[in-house]
């Protein structure tokens, strides 16, 4: 969660850099990093199960009990 935490902080000061200083580049970064950062958390959601309330347990922590 912290490196998480990091990486949100990071690509808010780029955009924010990026914006100040009129540079694309840094939007290309951040738009690269969401875009990878979605992927991952994509991934992590189709090896999940769905439990009452909507929550979900990721497959490898299944016991097949609830």
């Amino acid at each position: 969660a912290r490196q998480l935490w990091q990486l949100y902080e990071y690509m808010c000061r780029r955009l924010l850099l990026s914006s100040i200083h009129n540079d694309p580049a840094g939007l290309d970064e951040v738009t690269r990093l969401l875009s990878d950062l979605k992927d991952a958390w994509a991934q992590l959601d189709s090896g999940a199960l769905p439990l009452p309330g909507g929550n979900v347990v990721p497959m490898a922590g299944f016991s097949g009990k609830r």
